[in-house]
């Protein structure tokens, strides 16, 4: 049995831990093991790994709240840790992880300067659909956002939100000198 749990991924190792521990029916060593299987998972996923794990830890007919609280501490660590747009490109959708920290209360202004990083990269690449970039909707957000962290005079965010007016939210080509 144990050979086959290395080789299950977290939503599987909260799933198992939570059936065994409704019945009652797991014994310390056990444990131990999907203690160790779950502290390995979630130190060896990325942030967007990790984000999916916790929006699948609902619709788990059985879960361990242990090993949920664990993802989620790990996530939002890893997420304060960013510094660069490179660090947000992990993410498949930086906005939707901003309202998802901001739900919760978790919002630290370490990630707020690294969404306006990857925002002022984005403005300045091509409005197609190929390409991810803020929309006006979303950089208002995170400069109401920045508001509240007091970095609202971050140059990032400044630089991104005048190229963004200035050309229109990317609708205007650039005129070639």
């Amino acid at each position: 049995v144990r050979r086959k749990l290395k080789e299950f991924r977290l939503c599987y190792i909260c799933g198992v831990a939570g059936a065994l521990g409704s019945l009652e029916a797991c014994p310390e060593s056990v444990q131990q093991f999907l203690d160790a299987q779950a502290s390995f998972e979630v130190q060896t996923m990325v942030p967007q790994e990790m984000l999916d794990n916790i929006l699948a830890f609902p619709g788990l007919e059985f879960s361990w709240q242990p090993y949920e609280d664990l993802c989620l501490q790990q996530f939002v660590d890893s997420i304060n840790r960013f510094r660069s747009a490179e660090d947000v490109d992990q993410l498949a959708q930086p906005f939707d992880v901003l309202a998802f920290l901001q739900s919760r209360g978790l919002v630290h202004a370490d990630f707020l300067l690294a969404l306006c990083q990857w925002s002022l990269r984005g403005v300045h690449r091509p409005n197609v659909l190929s390409e991810r970039r803020p929309t006006a909707k979303q950089l208002v957000l995170l400069y109401d956002h920045c508001c509240e962290w007091n970095v609202e005079s971050t140059p990032a965010l400044q630089d991104a939100l005048q190229y963004y007016v200035e050309s229109a939210g990317g609708q205007w080509p650039v005129k070639n000198p």
